[in-house]
């Protein structure tokens, strides 16, 4: 297994080391967050499979879609049941799905992909982050049942899965089904397994089992089952997220509470260690920094009012909200989530003036070449990541958490001083 440790505050370590590779058992871990926090979803006309199905999904994302299903097709919210979603980062603002004739802002979109059913239909919806902008990429089609899958299918699939887990087949659900074109290996081949090249159907079914869902292929008659791990979403046990922390910890000089685990995969090893850290395979901090590019103007966030030393507006992330927190000159620190009527995320802290004041003369020293309206992007390909707009008084900067061990040195200085001051007003 391979497992990248993430740095959520830099330090000067950081440039030493960006990941960690460590050979072990598979899945992502949950990240740290600075300041904890919980948001209360009112139950009114909201269906109840927004908050028991669709458990991940941020709720205004399930509430969206449910209601425009509703609204569209004429059938009560009650009577709808989100099947399955995925986050996605879309390639434009169209979320990938333009009309015809469209003009789509291309700028990387964080969102969802949505599978909605009444039991006959199935409805696929692409949102944004939050499911104020939401497409329908489908027209309705018709779901494979769960009684088509043949009994001696069925009972090998949740076999599998139950030696997998460690659950009893009882705490297993089998939650969608469907049939696919194969080879002799269920285009799943073994290292070194000569498969049979010919189109076969399968089976293919998805199997709940607590907050993992593992995706299982089957031959016809179930005699053949193996697990599809690249489109599974595996939990790492929390032993051996442990000790990869604690090893990984050391190696980067920064506190097991300061990682987290980025990505993981499963692998079957002949002579397998307890734990390894595979230098070769970590990326290193040597590669060419990021190359910015200029923020459009209205992109921009406004400039910072009186009494403001600086800004950090944080979004993205597997939970997609999005933060501000703001540093005064008196040395109040002030959190909040944007977009929330309540304000019940709000938060005060304190620091020094003294810290205040070294702040700012980093900013003076460090910070004057590097706030020019820039932004370093994301690496193509990359989902998941959290986008950071940074202001100071002569200008911003935005990066995302993926590649800010490669930004320029005097960046990553001010990056350490600010999570300095974030972490001494959390203590």
């Amino acid at each position: 297994m391979k497992i990248i440790p993430r740095v959520d505050f830099t330090t000067k370590q950081a440039q030493i080391f960006t990941a960690l590779i460590l050979t072990s058992i598979l899945s992502i871990s949950s990240s740290f967050t600075l300041l904890k926090s919980a948001m209360a979803v009112p139950r009114e006309n909201v269906p109840e499979t927004v908050n028991a199905v669709s458990n991940g999904l941020p709720p205004s994302v399930a509430k969206a879609v449910l209601q425009d299903v509703s609204r569209t097709q004429g059938i009560l919210p009650n009577k709808l049941k989100i099947l399955e979603f995925n986050q996605k980062t879309w390639r434009n603002g169209c979320l990938n799905l333009p009309k015809p004739g469209e003009f789509c802002t291309q700028a990387l979109v964080p969102g969802w992909e949505v599978m909605v059913s009444d039991g006959s239909r199935i409805w696929i919806y692409h949102t944004n982050s939050n499911g104020r902008s939401l497409r329908l990429a489908n027209p309705h089609t018709h779901p494979n049942n769960q009684s088509d899958l043949p009994t001696a299918v069925r009972d090998n699939i949740l076999a599998a899965a139950s030696k997998f887990t460690g659950l009893p087949t009882s705490q297993l659900r089998i939650v969608k089904v469907g049939q696919i074109t194969t080879d002799g290996c269920l285009s799943l081949p073994r290292p070194d397994e000569a498969c049979i090249q010919i189109a076969q159907q399968a089976w293919e079914a998805t199997v709940q089992a607590g907050k993992q869902r593992l995706v299982y292929r089957a031959n016809r008659d179930g005699s053949q089952v193996r697990l599809n791990e690249a489109a599974s979403l595996i939990s790492i046990p929390k032993p051996i997220t442990k000790t990869v922390l604690l090893d990984a910890s050391p190696w980067s000089g920064m506190q097991t509470f300061l990682l987290r685990i980025l990505k993981a995969e499963r692998h079957t090893w002949e002579n397998p260690p307890e734990l390894t850290f595979n230098k070769q395979a970590s990326k290193i901090a040597d590669q060419e920094s990021v190359k910015p590019v200029p923020i459009p103007t209205h992109e921009l966030p406004p400039p910072l009012e009186s009494g403001i030393v600086f800004r950090q507006i944080s979004s993205g992330g597997l939970i997609g909200r999005t933060y501000e927190t703001v540093l005064l000159d008196d040395g109040r620190l002030i959190r909040v989530r944007v977009g929330e009527t309540n304000d019940s995320e709000r938060s005060v802290r304190r620091v020094s003036l003294q810290q205040v004041r070294r702040f700012q003369k980093l900013l003076e020293e460090k910070g004057a070449s590097q706030f020019q309206n820039l932004s370093y992007p994301v690496p193509l390909g990359v989902a998941d990541y959290i986008t950071y707009t940074l202001t100071n008084s002569k200008g911003t900067v935005r990066y995302n958490d993926i590649s800010e061990n490669l930004l320029p040195e005097d960046l990553q200085f001010v990056l350490k001083a600010w999570n300095q001051i974030l972490i001494s007003a959390r203590g």
